[in-house]
């Protein structure tokens, strides 16, 4: 395997105070070129992240649309991050720090992505999602709907046996 330098366009986020997440995005020469991100050895203060492409042997040439990310231990502070690829040397600004905020609670199981069962003979329901797996002694009874369609169908629908 030829392991090389590649080429790609890069962006930075902080993540927290010490850790930084890089992605690349880019072509890669061949089908079945491995592309990574990984932080070189060097001993070099701040380290420098570099992006490989490792190609085997035997390589399949067509053009292959990359995008890679990778979360790293770096100085966030300092307000970029070097990374070093086939075309030099390159500092990219972190940008600002990921949201770690869940999403507001009515998106949540709001796409219309669900189904309710019933069992067959019983007034017994269930919910799962569109592409689930539901054992045979259930039918669809009603959906796609959103979680909580489904579940104000069940509530009108079930135990009135």
């Amino acid at each position: 395997m030829a392991k090389d330098f590649g080429v790609a366009n890069y962006t930075a986020r902080k993540v927290s105070e010490g850790l930084v997440l890089v992605i690349a995005d880019g072509t890669a020469p061949y089908v079945n070129t491995r592309v990574t991100l990984e932080q070189l050895s060097w001993r070099i203060w701040p380290p420098r992240i570099g992006l490989y492409f490792d190609t085997p042997g035997a390589a399949l040439p067509a053009l292959r649309p990359f995008i890679i990310s990778g979360l790293f231990i770096y100085p966030v502070s300092l307000g970029q991050v070097t990374l070093i690829d086939a075309a030099g040397e390159h500092s990219v600004k972190i940008g600002a720090a990921i949201s770690h905020d869940a999403p507001p609670e009515e998106w949540v199981n709001s796409d219309k992505a669900f189904n309710a069962y019933q069992q067959i003979g019983m007034a017994n329901c269930m919910i799962a999602p569109v592409d689930a797996m539901v054992p045979m002694i259930f039918r669809k009874a009603h959906g796609p709907d959103s979680y909580n369609g489904c579940e104000d169908w069940i509530a009108r629908n079930c135990g009135n046996r």
